[in-house]
């Protein structure tokens, strides 16, 4: 760990610090686990960025995600430094895509996404277009952009103005559903809310599906898993699309604000589903 970042840390902690391990998962390296006297936490520092969530704002779905059983508890740290925290839990591990795509896990978390749509919590609506028109903006000036990316870039656009046409924000969704934000300990607990916003649950179905590698019979499993009996409101056609948008966001993303190596292998192998 570099200084500015044990300081950050140090400063937010206190002195009494007696250890500090990097986590897995993540992009940007940002996740360790802070073992302070009687504290054991896994804490995120703030990105170069900023989140998309207000640290304000992340807390408190995290605490009425705690109450409902599907996250780790939060621990209160000094807003002014940025970081959020919550307790770690030592036995749980990340679930890896495999993991993701098993019909019994499948099962497991669309309990746990039932259980965050129905919170009743406040959050800024998702502004698709918005933030695609943001990422697409940042990458156009930071990279020169191939025609294959000119093409994905409007595809991305236009993908997000159908979503906003097609679907109300109606309620709490994680939006970054990769597979290391699951961790498992006999239990299932959902981890960083740092993209959380108000939206259509589908938004979580088809993060978990873009972003694990779900085929057909996978994608089937998750829509009968979450709906149940009543059907999704939607065709399995309009649902890939979904799916293309959030492989297309996560994409620019990666362009607009990383290219570290993590970045750069998580958007090839975007681009390699994308074509």
């Amino acid at each position: 760990m570099n200084e500015a970042r044990y300081k950050q840390l140090e400063a937010a902690f206190g002195s009494g610090i007696d250890r500090i391990e990097p986590l897995s998962g993540g992009l940007l390296g940002r996740s360790f686990r802070v073992v302070a006297g009687d504290i054991d936490a896994a804490v995120r520092l703030p990105g170069q960025h900023g989140a998309r969530q207000s640290v304000a704002s992340e807390l408190a779905i995290l605490e009425a995600a705690a109450a409902a059983g599907i996250a780790p508890m939060p621990i209160a740290l000094p807003a002014e430094y940025g970081i959020v925290a919550t307790r770690f839990r030592p036995s749980a591990r990340p679930w890896s895509p495999h993991d993701a795509r098993k019909t019994e896990n499948i099962d497991r978390l669309c309990d746990r996404l039932r259980r965050l749509h129905a919170l009743d919590i406040t959050l800024e609506p998702l502004k698709f277009v918005d933030v695609a028109e943001h990422y697409a903006a940042r990458a156009t000036d930071r990279c020169a952009l191939s025609d294959e990316q000119l093409a994905w870039r409007d595809d991305l656009l236009a993908l997000a103005q159908t979503f906003v046409d097609l679907h109300e924000p109606s309620a709490p969704c994680h939006n970054d559903l990769v597979a290391s934000n699951v961790i498992d300990d006999g239990a299932v607990w959902l981890i960083d809310f740092e993209f959380a916003v108000r939206g259509d649950p589908v938004l979580d179905l088809a993060s978990l599906a873009a972003f694990n590698d779900f085929d057909c019979g996978a994608r089937a499993r998750l829509l009968t898993a979450y709906y149940q009996s009543s059907g999704p409101p939607f065709d399995a056609t309009h649902f890939g699309q979904v799916i293309r948008l959030q492989r297309l966001l996560a994409y620019f993303w990666c362009l607009a604000e990383s290219l570290s190596p993590p970045a750069r292998a998580f958007a090839d192998g975007l681009a390699a589903v994308l074509r």
